[in-house]
Protein backbone atom coordinates (compact mmCIF):
# COMPACT_ATOMS: atom_id res chain seq x y z
CA UNK A 1 0.00 0.00 0.00
CA UNK A 2 1.46 3.32 -1.11
CA UNK A 3 2.22 5.86 1.61
CA UNK A 4 1.61 9.61 1.09
CA UNK A 5 4.53 11.36 -0.61
CA UNK A 6 3.98 14.83 0.85
CA UNK A 7 2.31 16.56 3.77
CA UNK A 8 -0.79 17.65 1.82
CA UNK A 9 -1.49 14.11 0.66
CA UNK A 10 -0.88 12.85 4.18
CA UNK A 11 -3.37 15.36 5.58
CA UNK A 12 -6.00 14.34 3.02
CA UNK A 13 -5.63 10.60 3.56
CA UNK A 14 -5.56 10.68 7.36
CA UNK A 15 -7.96 13.52 8.05
CA UNK A 16 -10.12 11.48 10.45
CA UNK A 17 -9.65 8.90 13.17
CA UNK A 18 -11.63 6.42 11.10
CA UNK A 19 -9.31 6.87 8.11
CA UNK A 20 -6.31 6.05 10.30
CA UNK A 21 -8.07 3.01 11.77
CA UNK A 22 -8.99 1.66 8.34
CA UNK A 23 -5.45 2.17 7.08
CA UNK A 24 -4.04 0.09 9.94
CA UNK A 25 -6.65 -2.60 9.37
CA UNK A 26 -5.83 -2.88 5.67
CA UNK A 27 -2.08 -2.89 6.26
CA UNK A 28 -2.20 -5.54 8.99
CA UNK A 29 -4.87 -7.80 7.51
CA UNK A 30 -5.29 -7.19 3.76
CA UNK A 31 -7.02 -10.58 3.36
CA UNK A 32 -9.08 -10.43 6.54
CA UNK A 33 -8.36 -10.65 10.25
CA UNK A 34 -5.89 -13.26 11.46
CA UNK A 35 -4.89 -13.38 15.12
CA UNK A 36 -1.19 -12.46 15.47
CA UNK A 37 -0.84 -14.88 18.40
CA UNK A 38 -2.33 -18.12 17.08
CA UNK A 39 -3.22 -17.45 13.40
CA UNK A 40 -6.90 -18.19 13.96
CA UNK A 41 -9.75 -16.22 12.41
CA UNK A 42 -12.22 -13.88 14.07
CA UNK A 43 -15.38 -15.15 15.75
CA UNK A 44 -16.69 -11.68 16.47
CA UNK A 45 -16.02 -7.96 16.35
CA UNK A 46 -16.99 -5.43 19.02
CA UNK A 47 -17.58 -2.23 17.10
CA UNK A 48 -17.74 0.05 20.14
CA UNK A 49 -14.25 -1.02 21.20
CA UNK A 50 -12.81 -1.78 17.77
CA UNK A 51 -11.71 -5.22 18.94
CA UNK A 52 -11.76 -8.64 17.27
CA UNK A 53 -11.97 -11.87 19.23
CA UNK A 54 -10.18 -14.86 17.73
CA UNK A 55 -11.20 -18.51 17.98
CA UNK A 56 -8.97 -18.99 21.04
CA UNK A 57 -10.29 -15.98 22.90
CA UNK A 58 -7.63 -13.35 22.24
CA UNK A 59 -8.97 -9.81 21.91
CA UNK A 60 -7.07 -7.91 19.24
CA UNK A 61 -7.25 -4.30 18.06
CA UNK A 62 -5.50 -2.64 15.12
CA UNK A 63 -2.88 -1.31 17.55
CA UNK A 64 -2.13 -4.58 19.34
CA UNK A 65 1.65 -5.23 19.40
CA UNK A 66 2.44 -1.92 17.72
CA UNK A 67 4.01 1.26 19.08
CA UNK A 68 0.47 2.53 19.68
CA UNK A 69 -0.66 -0.37 21.85
CA UNK A 70 -2.59 0.56 25.04
CA UNK A 71 -1.60 4.23 24.78
CA UNK A 72 -5.12 5.81 24.78
CA UNK A 73 -3.81 8.45 22.37
CA UNK A 74 -5.78 9.28 19.23
CA UNK A 75 -4.56 7.47 16.12
CA UNK A 76 -4.36 10.77 14.25
CA UNK A 77 -1.82 12.05 16.78
CA UNK A 78 0.21 8.84 16.40
CA UNK A 79 0.12 9.14 12.61
CA UNK A 80 1.26 12.74 12.71
CA UNK A 81 4.00 11.89 15.18
CA UNK A 82 5.22 9.06 12.93
CA UNK A 83 5.16 11.35 9.91
CA UNK A 84 7.11 14.10 11.65
CA UNK A 85 9.70 11.70 13.08
CA UNK A 86 10.31 10.05 9.72
CA UNK A 87 10.46 13.22 7.62
CA UNK A 88 12.46 15.70 9.72
CA UNK A 89 16.09 15.05 8.86
CA UNK A 90 17.44 17.23 11.67
CA UNK A 91 15.58 15.26 14.33
CA UNK A 92 12.46 15.95 16.35
CA UNK A 93 12.49 16.81 20.03
CA UNK A 94 9.80 15.92 22.54
CA UNK A 95 9.05 19.60 23.18
CA UNK A 96 8.52 20.29 19.49
CA UNK A 97 6.39 17.18 19.01
CA UNK A 98 4.23 18.15 21.98
CA UNK A 99 3.56 21.56 20.41
CA UNK A 100 2.96 20.15 16.93
CA UNK A 101 0.33 17.56 17.89
CA UNK A 102 -1.11 19.17 21.04
CA UNK A 103 -0.07 16.77 23.79
CA UNK A 104 1.78 17.12 27.09
CA UNK A 105 5.57 16.86 27.07
CA UNK A 106 5.49 13.54 28.94
CA UNK A 107 3.16 12.08 26.31
CA UNK A 108 5.36 13.28 23.46
CA UNK A 109 8.40 11.84 25.22
CA UNK A 110 6.72 8.44 25.49
CA UNK A 111 5.61 8.54 21.85
CA UNK A 112 9.12 9.33 20.63
CA UNK A 113 10.53 6.50 22.72
CA UNK A 114 8.15 4.00 21.19
CA UNK A 115 8.43 5.27 17.62
CA UNK A 116 12.21 5.29 17.61
CA UNK A 117 12.42 1.88 19.23
CA UNK A 118 10.12 0.56 16.51
CA UNK A 119 12.32 2.07 13.81
CA UNK A 120 15.35 0.02 14.90
CA UNK A 121 16.03 -2.89 12.54
CA UNK A 122 17.59 -5.85 14.42
CA UNK A 123 19.13 -7.12 11.18
CA UNK A 124 20.76 -3.82 10.29
CA UNK A 125 24.21 -4.02 8.72
CA UNK A 126 27.37 -2.66 10.25
CA UNK A 127 28.34 0.83 9.18
CA UNK A 128 31.58 1.25 7.28
CA UNK A 129 34.01 3.74 5.80
CA UNK A 130 34.98 6.72 7.92
CA UNK A 131 33.16 6.59 11.25
CA UNK A 132 33.22 9.16 14.06
CA UNK A 133 33.01 7.53 17.49
CA UNK A 134 32.52 9.20 20.86
CA UNK A 135 30.69 8.78 24.14
CA UNK A 136 28.64 11.22 26.20
CA UNK A 137 26.42 11.59 29.22
CA UNK A 138 22.85 12.31 28.16
CA UNK A 139 20.53 14.20 30.46
CA UNK A 140 16.99 12.86 30.49
CA UNK A 141 15.70 15.05 33.27
CA UNK A 142 16.93 12.58 35.89
CA UNK A 143 19.99 12.41 38.16
CA UNK A 144 20.46 16.18 38.03
CA UNK A 145 22.67 16.12 41.13
CA UNK A 146 25.49 14.33 39.31
CA UNK A 147 28.58 16.44 38.80
CA UNK A 148 30.59 16.25 35.61
CA UNK A 149 34.34 16.16 36.17
CA UNK A 150 36.23 17.08 33.05
CA UNK A 151 34.08 16.18 30.06
CA UNK A 152 31.66 14.36 32.30
CA UNK A 153 33.25 10.92 32.41
CA UNK A 154 32.62 9.32 35.77
CA UNK A 155 29.19 10.81 36.52
CA UNK A 156 26.09 8.84 37.44
CA UNK A 157 24.19 10.05 34.39
CA UNK A 158 23.33 7.62 31.57
CA UNK A 159 26.27 7.03 29.24
CA UNK A 160 25.79 6.47 25.53
CA UNK A 161 28.38 5.70 22.90
CA UNK A 162 27.64 6.84 19.37
CA UNK A 163 29.10 6.00 15.98
CA UNK A 164 28.23 8.18 12.98
CA UNK A 165 29.18 7.37 9.41
CA UNK A 166 30.95 10.39 7.92
CA UNK A 167 30.38 11.24 4.28
CA UNK A 168 32.33 14.45 4.10
CA UNK A 169 30.06 17.32 5.07
CA UNK A 170 27.08 15.03 5.60
CA UNK A 171 26.39 12.19 8.00
CA UNK A 172 25.35 8.68 7.10
CA UNK A 173 23.98 5.99 9.36
CA UNK A 174 24.12 6.18 13.14
CA UNK A 175 24.53 3.52 15.81
CA UNK A 176 24.01 4.32 19.50
CA UNK A 177 24.06 2.18 22.62
CA UNK A 178 23.88 2.70 26.34
CA UNK A 179 26.96 1.49 28.21
CA UNK A 180 27.77 1.14 31.91
CA UNK A 181 31.17 2.79 31.75
CA UNK A 182 33.74 4.09 29.26
CA UNK A 183 36.09 1.15 29.63
CA UNK A 184 38.04 -0.22 26.68
CA UNK A 185 35.99 -3.42 26.89
CA UNK A 186 32.66 -1.62 26.48
CA UNK A 187 33.83 0.72 23.72
CA UNK A 188 35.63 -1.99 21.77
CA UNK A 189 32.62 -4.30 21.98
CA UNK A 190 30.44 -1.54 20.59
CA UNK A 191 32.87 -0.91 17.72
CA UNK A 192 33.02 -4.60 16.83
CA UNK A 193 29.22 -4.98 16.99
CA UNK A 194 28.37 -1.99 14.80
CA UNK A 195 31.36 -1.00 12.66
CA UNK A 196 32.80 -3.07 9.83
CA UNK A 197 36.44 -4.11 10.15
CA UNK A 198 38.96 -2.10 8.09
CA UNK A 199 36.83 1.03 8.59
CA UNK A 200 38.51 4.23 9.73
CA UNK A 201 37.36 5.13 13.24
CA UNK A 202 37.92 8.73 14.28
CA UNK A 203 37.89 9.41 18.05
CA UNK A 204 39.22 11.81 20.65
CA UNK A 205 42.21 10.92 22.80
CA UNK A 206 40.44 8.84 25.43
CA UNK A 207 42.84 5.98 26.30
CA UNK A 208 40.00 3.43 26.14
CA UNK A 209 40.02 3.79 22.35
CA UNK A 210 43.71 2.97 22.00
CA UNK A 211 43.13 -0.73 21.27
CA UNK A 212 40.96 -0.22 18.16
CA UNK A 213 43.88 -0.71 15.77
CA UNK A 214 44.62 -4.22 16.99
CA UNK A 215 40.98 -5.15 16.36
CA UNK A 216 41.28 -4.52 12.62
CA UNK A 217 40.23 -0.88 12.43
CA UNK A 218 42.23 2.10 11.21
CA UNK A 219 42.25 4.43 14.21
CA UNK A 220 42.62 8.20 13.83
CA UNK A 221 42.83 10.37 16.95
CA UNK A 222 41.68 14.00 16.96
CA UNK A 223 43.24 16.18 19.63
CA UNK A 224 42.85 19.82 20.61
CA UNK A 225 43.46 22.35 23.36
CA UNK A 226 39.88 22.02 24.63
CA UNK A 227 36.81 19.83 24.39
CA UNK A 228 35.20 22.47 22.19
CA UNK A 229 38.04 22.29 19.68
CA UNK A 230 37.93 18.49 19.68
CA UNK A 231 34.17 18.55 19.10
CA UNK A 232 34.74 20.65 15.97
CA UNK A 233 36.91 17.84 14.63
CA UNK A 234 34.14 15.30 15.27
CA UNK A 235 31.19 17.31 13.93
CA UNK A 236 28.75 14.54 13.01
CA UNK A 237 28.82 12.60 16.27
CA UNK A 238 28.58 15.79 18.32
CA UNK A 239 25.64 16.95 16.25
CA UNK A 240 23.93 13.69 17.18
CA UNK A 241 24.71 14.29 20.84
CA UNK A 242 23.45 17.86 20.67
CA UNK A 243 20.09 16.61 19.43
CA UNK A 244 19.90 14.23 22.37
CA UNK A 245 20.95 16.80 24.95
CA UNK A 246 18.41 19.45 24.04
CA UNK A 247 15.99 19.84 26.97
CA UNK A 248 13.26 18.66 24.64
CA UNK A 249 15.09 15.75 23.13
CA UNK A 250 15.23 13.44 26.11
CA UNK A 251 14.34 10.29 24.25
CA UNK A 252 17.45 8.23 24.86
CA UNK A 253 15.83 5.12 26.30
CA UNK A 254 14.31 4.11 23.00
CA UNK A 255 16.19 6.01 20.36
CA UNK A 256 19.65 5.13 21.48
CA UNK A 257 19.52 2.03 23.57
CA UNK A 258 18.95 -1.30 21.97
CA UNK A 259 15.33 -2.31 22.61
CA UNK A 260 14.64 -5.91 23.58
CA UNK A 261 11.98 -6.14 20.91
CA UNK A 262 10.40 -4.13 18.16
CA UNK A 263 7.07 -2.55 19.04
CA UNK A 264 5.94 -2.74 15.43
CA UNK A 265 3.34 -5.29 14.47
Amino acid sequence: MNFPLNILEFQRRFSTENACWNYLRRVRWPKGFICPYDNTQSVGFTRTRGVWQCQKGHQISVTTDTVMHASHIALQKWFWAAYLVSTQKTGLSAWNLAKQIGVHYETAYMMLQRLRAGMVCPERQKIFGVVELDEAFVSAGRMRTAKRPGRGRGTRKPIVVCAVQSKGRTAGQIRIRRIQSTTAENLERFACDYIAKSSTIVTDGLPSYSGLSRLGFRHVVRRGPSSVEIAKKLPHVHRAFSNLNLPSATTTEATCFEPSRSFLG
